[in-house]
């Protein structure tokens, strides 16, 4: 039995996988979304591995939710845990904080990081945003909280301002909070530098 397939069958199927290109360009308006990856946070200590990613899955809901959905991919965990994997010995390279080149190498514009701290009896969270071409800082949020369930309750609007303020938002977020600004002083006896 032959198993050639029929030179028109090549040809249709050719002439399929075109239109289907062509239609998923039509359909996002032929330009590229810009993508952002939001890597699982990590913690000094306090959460567990659970905590964590769903900690991290709700910054991701965040990111959708305030960044247009027509200019932004959010990466799923799941597509950066495959292209984590493909590029393991890349990322093997990296010596002290990869946060940029992990983002680079995810082929995200931008990468939002935080890591969880534990000061006494409150959860510190310091999330950050970073621009993986110019390895530039866009944005960071802290967030305090006494326990885990108030860390959780209060992540949602941190990340909001995290996008809104720093990548421009732009996306279904009914309000957006304004981060509290204070001013520190700098003591008389503080060496400036000239």
């Amino acid at each position: 039995m032959d198993t050639t397939p029929h030179p028109r069958t090549e040809i249709r199927w050719l002439w399929l996988l075109c239109a289907t290109i062509l239609a998923m360009a039509a359909s996002t308006g032929g330009e590229a979304k810009e993508r952002i990856a939001v890597l699982t946070l990590e913690s000094d200590g306090g959460l567990t591995e659970d905590q964590l990613v769903y900690l991290t899955d709700k910054i991701r809901m965040e990111a959708r939710h305030a960044l247009a959905a027509d200019q932004w991919m959010v990466m799923t965990r799941e597509s950066i845990l495959v292209l984590l994997e493909q590029n393991a010995s890349d990322l093997a390279a990296c010596v002290g904080q990869c946060e940029v080149e992990t983002g680079r190498l995810l082929g995200a514009q931008y990468v939002t990081v935080g890591n969880i701290a534990r000061f006494g009896d409150e959860f510190r969270l310091m999330m950050r945003c970073y621009d993986t071409q110019s390895a530039e800082l866009v944005a960071v949020e802290e967030v305090v909280a006494s326990n885990d369930s108030e860390l959780a309750e209060k992540l949602g609007a941190a990340a909001s301002r995290l996008f809104s303020t720093g990548l421009g938002g732009g996306g279904t977020t009914d309000e957006v909070r304004t981060a509290e600004v204070r001013t520190v002083p700098i003591p008389d006896d503080y060496a400036r530098v000239q």
